[in-house]
Parts: structure tokens; C-alpha cells; sequence
């Protein structure tokens, strides 16, 4: 897959998303065509055209000059790490572009597109590959969600399905299984601070500890006469 950014001769720009051609690929273009042409919300991206002639299969989106939430985490974490004092100001302008205000617009928007797939249109739609490379700011760090290769489309009445999909690699799950129930220990010391966990997830090589028993937990057993019984123990979390 390739990325470009041009301008209409109106004077808009645009990025143009180019799939590789397979039939998973082929798969996720009708998919995001099918859907994203029956959206409209501010917090998701907008498709304004595609092609699919001959071997092309190609997608045109508005442009939004911020990027990713990914990318912006990533330049956050660097001012973290950075400890040369000639590149303080640009650090502190690059932390600007995430102060908390920020922070909570970018989290209430995410939230406003889900809630626009999943009660307020007229399709019902799970996204199923949310993660921060999928939220794209623009120029106002306002959040559109992004690609919708993997979403489910639900009908009407229907409120559970099954999948045997799930988006992410193998180690990008654990990392975050691993995170979760670090943040759930019974014990305050035991838990990661916020900026420990941004730390963790921009990450590849940094060793995530190993959690200890979550505060809660649920757990299955058989007996030899095939009975099944369910036992949870539930704890109550100690402030920090």
C-alpha cells in the first residue's frame, strides 16, 4: 500500500491511498468504498472518490495535515526522552500540540465517532481495528477515525456476533493485555504511571513487566462428570 498527497485544481488537497492488489486487499477496498460513501461525521474521514479499473485500486481521502495520533504520540514521547538542551523549544512545542486540552478533544471525539457507527447512523458498524494510527487529526488536532478495511457491518436487530479476525499482530495483543492488567493491580505501587504506559506502547523493544493476578478475576473448571463451574473473586482497588 502507498500513500500520496496532491491538489485537486480547485486548490484542494487531497491524500490518495493505493492498495496492492489480493484478494484480502480486494476485500477491504469494497469494504471501506461500501461504507465510507454512506457516512457523514466530522470525527470520520472522509472519502471523496475511488477508482477500480484494470490492476488499480485506489482510494482518495481529504487531507488532514496533522497525520496520526500515532505519529503525534511518538514526537510527545521523544520531548520525554530528550535530554539536550539546544532542542527545548522545540520540544515544548511539540508537547504543545498535546496539552490535556487537547488530550480530552481528541478523546471526546474518537468517542463521538463510535457512537455515531454504533447508534447514530443509519448503518450499525463496528469499527474492529481501532488503534492510534487509524485516528488521523487535522489542523485543529480535531480526531477523524480511519480505515474501514476490517469494519462489521450488523443489521438492524442484530446486538453480538462472532469473528475469527482479530486486527494487530500477535505482539502488538500481548503488549496490550499486558498493559490492561497492569493498570487493574490490587496494589497502587504495582500500577504503571500514564506516561510509563505511553512510554510502553510507542515502544517495540522496551520488556513490558509481567503482571501480577488482576484485582478481579474469573475463572472455569470441569469436573470428571463434565459439570462446569465458575468462580470470580473480586477485590477492591487501593488508592494510590
Amino acid at each position: 500500500m502507498c500513500r500520496f498527497q496532491g491538489t485537486l485544481l480547485n486548490g484542494k488537497e487531497i491524500e490518495v491511498k493505493r492498495l496492492a492488489r489480493g484478494s484480502e486487499r480486494d476485500t477491504e477496498f469494497r469494504n471501506e468504498v461500501l461504507l465510507l460513501t454512506r457516512l457523514q461525521h466530522k470525527n470520520l474521514v472522509k472519502l471523496l472518490g475511488f477508482c477500480n479499473e484494470g490492476d488499480e485500486e485506489i482510494l482518495v481521502y481529504e487531507f488532514v495535515s496533522h497525520s496520526s495520533l500515532d505519529t503525534a504520540l511518538s514526537l510527545f514521547l521523544e520531548t520525554l526522552s530528550n535530554k539536550s538542551v539546544s532542542s527545548k523549544s522545540a520540544d515544548e512545542e511539540k508537547r504543545s500540540l498535546l496539552t490535556w486540552e487537547v488530550r480530552f478533544k481528541i478523546i471526546e471525539g474518537i468517542a463521538r465517532g463510535l457512537v455515531y457507527l454504533h447508534e447514530d447512523s443509519q448503518l450499525k458498524i463496528i469499527h474492529r481495528d481501532l488503534k492510534t494510527s487509524n485516528i488521523l487529526l487535522d489542523a485543529e488536532m480535531n480526531p477523524k477515525v480511519a480505515d474501514f478495511g476490517t469494519a462489521r457491518l450488523f443489521e438492524t436487530d442484530e446486538t453480538q456476533a462472532e469473528t475469527k479476525r482479530i486486527a494487530g499482530t500477535r505482539v502488538e495483543i500481548i503488549k496490550l493485555i499486558q498493559t490492561g492488567l497492569l493498570c487493574v493491580q490490587e496494589n497502587a505501587t504495582n500500577r504503571p504511571t500514564m506516561s510509563s504506559v505511553m512510554v510502553w506502547l510507542g515502544s517495540e523493544t522496551i520488556t513490558i513487566p509481567l503482571p501480577k493476578a488482576p484485582a478481579f478475576t474469573e475463572s472455569h473448571s470441569q469436573s470428571e462428570d463434565g459439570a462446569m463451574s465458575m468462580s470470580n473473586v473480586f477485590t477492591e482497588l487501593s488508592s494510590r
